[in-house]
């Protein structure tokens, strides 16, 4: 298990491209997580994000189905 934010650091060096903005985003630095989706669905309300829900819907649904 690893913290929501050491997730998006790993995201981020892995080159995902909206890592930045899920590590802006955060809200939950301390909170811990079983997988990357976890994290970026416990991170931050998504309609709250300058992206607005769709986008990180979008990259939540490509992480579950191993697209991203």
């Amino acid at each position: 298990m690893k913290t929501v934010l050491e997730w998006f650091n790993e995201a981020k060096k892995q080159g995902y491209e909206w890592a930045d903005a899920a590590i802006e985003n955060n809200e939950n630095h301390e909170y811990y997580a079983n997988s990357l989706s976890e994290a970026l669905e416990t991170a931050f309300v998504w309609a709250d994000s300058p992206e607005k829900r769709e986008y990180w819907f979008k990259i939540d649904q490509g992480l579950r189905g191993g697209g991203l």
